[in-house]
């Protein structure tokens, strides 16, 4: 819960230093109680500002922001995490090498169906783009 709002996703001129602390809190993972020590206001204070729309909309922003950065902290620790599933393929025990190559092929299925799944998502979120603009076209 140490990080702070990024300006690039939080509308600074538009919520209040309250609502910055109740946007980092809850999108750090902190419960209403714990925000509303933060902001030194009742609970049901903390969980009216955080249902509020523009700072549901920040909180959303900053959770999708944390969750990009945890991800590039872990694509920078994959080869290393590969290169030891692989190094586990060459252990003196059977046991130990198959579990190594059971994680690995478990991983490479579970990765492939993700992206399948991405690209599936991508593809239907275009065509819905697309029949919205024909729509507000048509005056529909």
């Amino acid at each position: 819960m140490g990080t702070t709002p990024n300006p690039k996703t939080t509308k600074r001129a538009e919520l209040s230093a309250q609502d910055l602390v109740v946007v980092n809190s809850r999108a750090t993972g902190a419960s209403h109680e714990e925000t509303a020590r933060l902001i030194h206001r009742s609970e049901r204070t903390a969980r009216r500002r955080a249902a509020d729309p523009e700072v549901a909309e920040a909180i959303r922003r900053r959770r999708e922001e944390l969750a990009q950065e945890a991800v590039g902290r872990l694509v920078k620790l994959l080869p290393n995490a590969i290169e030891t599933l692989g190094g586990g393929l060459e252990e003196d025990k059977a046991g130990d090498r198959l579990r190594a190559a059971s994680v690995i092929i478990t991983s490479f299925l579970r990765l492939r169906d993700q992206v399948e799944v991405d690209t599936e998502l991508s593809a239907t979120r275009e065509l819905l783009k697309s029949l919205g603009n024909r729509m507000q076209g048509d005056g529909s």
